[in-house]
């Protein structure tokens, strides 16, 4: 399986030039590094002296983020397109409330995602292609431009919070 690749095997297989892995895989992966760093982030904050207010609520976010992060390694072997839940989810969170001194890694998080969410777009366009059925392109062509939309929205609104 993709997920149990070292990174260096990983990025070999990627190269090889075989179809497999390719750039939905990759942007799972990239989208799984970004749930991590939205982890840490919130792990770097909780306990911390001048965070108690927000203990409760980055406890919260490690729980998710754990979870989602387990979700996208899973996806890197399926595949999936549904990497902007990093950002609709945690990157606020994280960069509002969680310890300045992660910012920059709060930062890259939300990168990664909006990258893996991008990829995912450009994955679902360069498959239309391949199918036959106008109606169903035309429903995965709107789903694929509300999901870039959203995920640019969000992007620009989690880092516009950042304090650096």
């Amino acid at each position: 399986m993709l997920k149990d690749l070292s990174i260096v095997d990983y990025l070999a297989k990627t190269a090889c030039g075989d179809p497999v892995p390719g750039g939905g895989s990759s942007a799972a992966l990239n989208a799984a590094l970004a749930a991590a760093l939205v982890e840490m982030v919130a792990n770097l904050t909780i306990g911390r002296k001048g965070f108690e207010a927000v203990d409760v609520e980055m406890r919260a976010v490690v729980e998710k983020a754990a979870g989602l992060r387990s979700k996208l390694t899973a996806d890197v072997d399926r595949d999936s397109n549904s990497y902007a839940q990093v950002l609709k989810a945690f990157g606020r969170a994280v960069i509002s409330k969680g310890n300045p001194n992660a910012a920059s890694d709060g930062a890259a998080g939300v990168l990664a995602a909006r990258m893996a969410a991008r990829t995912a777009v450009y994955n679902v366009r360069i498959n239309l292609g391949s199918i036959k059925d106008k109606a169903f392109i035309s429903e995965l062509r709107r789903e694929a431009e509300r999901l870039e939309a959203d995920a640019e929205a969000k992007e620009k609104e989690i880092l516009s919070l950042l304090k650096i």
